[in-house]
């Protein structure tokens, strides 16, 4: 049964999902050091940080992505589709969603192989911690509730 959510359940998650976005990429700028400054725009400011336009595109890319997420994990409309499908059709929107800031917002340079490969690397990296995290998630949660069943069981 899907929990009734309200705005600030939304505008919550678009701020975590933000917040571990300017982590990483505040671990990539220092990486990349001035030098990354040539190669995207969200590093323009070199190792010193990330520029305001940089953060207000990844807080519209947040607010984008929890928009995704609450339509295509809605049970009101897609409940016939399974969770599986539900999450790749997730996957693939938001992917393309980034897909259309790096070209619109020149993130980096679009014909450069490497880039995408990197790209794709640190998706890669970043959704296997977010599965590994939501299915320890889930798992301490099932834990919990086949302990509190077997506790209604035996008071019974």
């Amino acid at each position: 049964m899907e929990n009734k959510k309200n705005i600030f359940d939304y505008a919550a998650q678009a701020l975590m999902i933000f917040g571990l976005m300017v982590v990483f990429l505040s671990v990539c700028s220092a990486l990349a050091g001035e030098g990354g400054a040539v190669h995207s725009t969200l590093f323009s400011l070199g190792a010193k940080g990330m520029s305001m336009s940089s953060l207000a595109q990844m807080l519209a890319l947040s607010i984008l992505t929890t928009l995704i997420r609450a339509i295509l994990l809605s049970d009101r409309l897609f409940g016939n589709l399974s969770v599986l499908a539900r999450s790749i059709a997730m996957i693939v929107c938001c992917v393309a969603a980034i897909v259309v800031f790096v070209i619109v917002f020149d993130w980096f340079p679009a014909d450069n192989a490497l880039a995408w490969l990197c790209f794709a690397l640190s998706f890669g990296i970043c959704f296997t911690v977010s599965l590994w995290v939501t299915l320890s998630r889930q798992k301490r949660e099932n834990e919990a509730m086949a302990q509190a069943l077997e506790r209604l069981k035996n008071d019974q």
